[in-house]
């Protein structure tokens, strides 16, 4: 339908898109961030609290990562000892078979 004197409309690309995102997400972000800390009791405005809450984060992050480090090495272990059993099943059974 040609021109129905209504205006034009006008298709946003993709970087004014972006744009657009990134400026609505910065509003809204901190604030949502702000109420999240205030319903477990931190008060993420005031410096000496968010060093804490970044001390917190950092702690929780070893944690991960040593479980994850532990757990690499608890399924190794399990791995190379179901080898090990695999193998002297192995041993074992050409022993008895054999000559």
């Amino acid at each position: 339908m040609p021109n129905s004197g209504s205006p034009a409309h006008h298709m946003l690309d993709r970087d004014e898109l972006k744009a657009l995102m990134q400026e609505a997400l910065r509003e809204v972000i901190p604030d949502a961030l702000r109420k999240e800390f205030e319903l477990v009791g931190l008060d993420a405005t005031v410096p000496e609290t968010r060093a804490e809450i970044r001390k917190d984060m950092e702690m929780i992050r070893k944690l991960r990562t040593g479980w994850d480090s532990a757990a690499t090495k608890i399924g190794s272990a399990i791995l190379m000892a179901a080898f090990a059993g695999v193998l002297a099943l192995i041993a074992f059974g050409k022993a008895k078979i054999g000559p």
